[in-house]
């Protein structure tokens, strides 16, 4: 009998999780990995933090923008989320 092959799809919060891991191991402050926390908690109600990576997509982030314009976020803030998760989903 073959066996069944689960596919377990890295999702945005899994990826956050392994960032917030290395940013630790390379030595950066409890306070900056609160931030980065803050942050991602806040892109997480405009963003679903379940979606796979890999599912990501152009239409996806724009819809996180529009969202938190809708939500009245000030430019700044906006562009400072959109900042730290692209640096979050880049894969090297």
């Amino acid at each position: 009998m073959a066996k069944i092959k689960m596919k377990h799809s890295v999702t945005v919060a899994d990826t956050f999780s392994d960032f917030l891991t290395g940013k630790k191991a390379a030595g950066v402050s409890e306070k900056t990995l609160a931030t980065y926390g803050q942050h991602f908690s806040a892109v997480s109600k405009h963003l679903s933090p379940t979606i796979p990576i890999d599912a990501l997509n152009k239409a996806d982030l724009e819809g996180m923008i529009a969202s938190m314009r809708d939500a009245g976020l000030a430019a700044n803030s906006i562009k400072s989320y959109t900042r730290r998760v692209h640096f979050v989903i880049q894969r090297p």
